[in-house]
């Protein structure tokens, strides 16, 4: 395996404020805070609070598990991003194999990323549709690990390498937060 270098720039321009680990954990501070203060009055009026209040308790795992790095992070704006989304949209399938066979057919690598998305879905949120299905959960997390990498390789999206070493973690983390909500 050879080392890659992952450049944040391409990733975090959008969020300008993050470009190293103090950056980030400065984030997590600061939208903890907000959050924290306006708990007692907290109202989603628009989706990029729901995004905020995703990322605030994701962060606040990290932060309290002890899981600190740019990974973590970026892995963490990405899902709360991918939560909000969630519940405006659902996927065109919910069986992964499907978003493999097209990508084969179109070569399209927005389809690995919906394919992933759906395998972090299954087994981050709809833990009980991965049993139905004849496969298991560590079926899925190996699926969604290997087709984040796949997005990676074909795109350079940070978000997606960072996804394919830590689809597990984030699963369990993302789990868990969403039982505190």
């Amino acid at each position: 395996m050879k080392a890659q270098i992952v450049v944040l720039n391409s990733f975090c321009s959008k969020r300008k404020e993050c470009v190293s680990l103090n950056d980030f954990i400065k984030r997590a501070s600061k939208l903890k805070k907000e959050v924290i203060e306006n708990q007692k009055d907290l109202i989603i009026v628009n989706t990029n609070d729901l995004e905020k209040l995703f990322e605030v308790r994701l962060n606040c795992f990290l932060l309290e598990n002890k899981l600190i790095a740019v990974e973590y992070f970026v892995c963490a704006m990405f899902l709360a991003s991918l939560l909000k989304e969630t519940g405006f949209s659902v996927p065109e399938s919910w069986y992964a194999v499907d978003y493999f066979i097209e990508n084969n057919d179109t070569a399209d690598p927005k389809t690995l990323l919906e394919g992933a998305n759906v395998c972090f879905l299954l087994t981050t949120i709809f833990t009980e549709r991965c049993e139905k299905r004849g496969m298991r959960r560590s079926d899925y997390v190996s699926m969604g690990t290997g087709l984040y990498g796949n997005f990676y390789n074909k795109t350079g999206k940070d978000f997606a390498y960072y996804m394919s070493f830590l689809f597990g973690e984030m699963s369990d983390a993302t789990s868990e937060c969403l039982k505190i909500l």
